[in-house]
């Protein structure tokens, strides 16, 4: 008899779940409700609390980038008590009393996004599961306009006076824009000051006594080109930048 009343309460409720999945599936929220959470409390989320309380990872088993995952809360209980900001551990812990726990740990919210949380808390926590798509016309449309997919063209060179140094088309762009914001153009490097940039740039030291004076003894383009070379074939080089490269193998 148990087991027959168990086998009907079994069958009713699986009749029952289908129309409360359905009824919990077609709550919605408006859109003041979903434009007032993605454009003042998401960003706020993402700024200060993701970090620590996302994906990665989750301290104090809390997690705070759903909807279901914030209503769970995590060691403290549900982070979020809808309709009731004060007593919601949220809103308490960023208002960062002295006898209660402070969050953000780096440092107190503005005014400002402490009160949209509390709205949003008191408005009753709305979260829109999903976002809008934007739809493959409207990126590709998009994507004609964006700097990126833009057809390179010439640039006009900009005119300089007599005082600017111009070796290059680059540098009319530059001693444009310091007479432009009223400098100075720095004053022409010593063949040897020229050789310790390149050497501290390519291998991280600083040229051998012997290298000096070599280069001041020649320091024409093709001394240049040669320093170049022969800094980018050494030892000294590998060395510097496989400390940058490795960082990616790792």
């Amino acid at each position: 008899m148990i087991h027959c009343v168990s086998k009907i309460l079994f069958v009713c409720f699986a009749l029952l779940f289908p129309m409360m999945s359905t009824g919990f599936a077609a709550e919605t929220i408006s859109k003041e409700q979903a434009d007032f959470f993605e454009n003042k409390v998401r960003p706020i989320l993402v700024e200060h609390c993701y970090e620590c309380h996302g994906t990665k990872k989750q301290w104090a088993d809390l997690r705070l980038d759903s909807h279901a995952a914030i209503l769970k809360g995590g060691e403290s209980g549900p982070a979020v008590e809808a309709g009731n900001p004060d007593g919601s551990r949220i809103i308490q812990v960023i208002r960062y009393s002295e006898d209660d726990s402070q969050m953000p740990p780096d440092g107190k919210m503005t005014d400002e996004q402490i009160a949209s949380l509390t709205e949003w808390v008191s408005q009753g926590a709305h979260w829109p599961e999903s976002s809008p798509q934007v739809s493959e016309l409207d990126y590709f449309e998009r994507a004609k306009t964006h700097w990126a997919f833009q057809p390179i063209t010439p640039a006009e060179l900009p005119s300089v006076s007599e005082k600017i140094r111009v070796a290059n088309p680059i540098d009319r762009f530059i001693g444009h824009k310091v007479e432009e914001t009223g400098l100075e153009q720095s004053q022409q490097a010593e063949s040897r000051q020229q050789l310790r940039r390149l050497a501290f740039d390519l291998t991280g030291l600083p040229p051998s006594y012997e290298e000096v004076q070599q280069f001041e003894a020649n320091s024409g383009d093709e001394a240049w080109s040669q320093a170049i070379d022969r800094y980018i074939g050494s030892k000294d080089f590998g060395q510097k930048w496989a400390r940058h490269w490795l960082d990616l193998a790792r």
